[in-house]
């Protein structure tokens, strides 16, 4: 059965579609099952992209793999107000 905000992608066209709202059935695009996407969470092979978020006491702290990049502080995220730092 599918997932709520489960990604699936057609093999043929690439239409991409995001489950909203579950049901029975099955997803079926150019005439063949579409393909379940799954979170990549590792680091695989040289990809150096995947999030590490950590909660602290000033609010969330989001880093992207082991690269030093630019930190971003984020203040409200419910009101998408940030402070870069």
């Amino acid at each position: 059965m599918n997932k709520l905000n489960q990604i699936f992608k057609c093999s043929v066209c690439g239409n991409i579609v995001e489950i909203l709202h579950v049901g029975a059935g099955q997803l079926i695009c150019c005439g063949q099952l579409m393909e379940a996407l799954q979170e990549k969470t590792q680091d695989a092979g040289l990809e150096k992209h995947v999030p590490v978020i950590e909660k602290t006491e000033k609010g969330i702290k989001i880093e992207i793999g082991n690269i030093n990049t630019q930190t971003i502080k984020i203040k409200k995220i419910q009101n998408k107000n940030y402070q870069k730092g």
